[in-house]
């Protein structure tokens, strides 16, 4: 479980950026409608999360999350 804080530090950011190509494996395997839709509403929230700590971070050098 996460700890809260008023924002989300950098280190969440690559592990949330870290789970996103686990989607893609999702479109080779058969899923239920349902369960589908489910996982692409997942992802996109994952991803909304990832862009809006992109857009707000003021300092150019803590964009790059891939990196530790």
């Amino acid at each position: 479980m996460s700890r809260l804080a008023k924002t989300t530090e950098p280190k969440a950011l690559r592990v949330l950026l870290h789970t996103l190509p686990f989607f893609g494996q999702l479109e080779h395997l058969r899923m239920s409608a349902q369960d589908a839709f489910d996982a692409r509403q997942a992802e996109n929230l994952l991803r909304g999360i990832i862009e809006n700590k992109d857009d707000s971070n003021d300092n150019p050098k803590n964009n790059d999350y891939g990196n530790d």
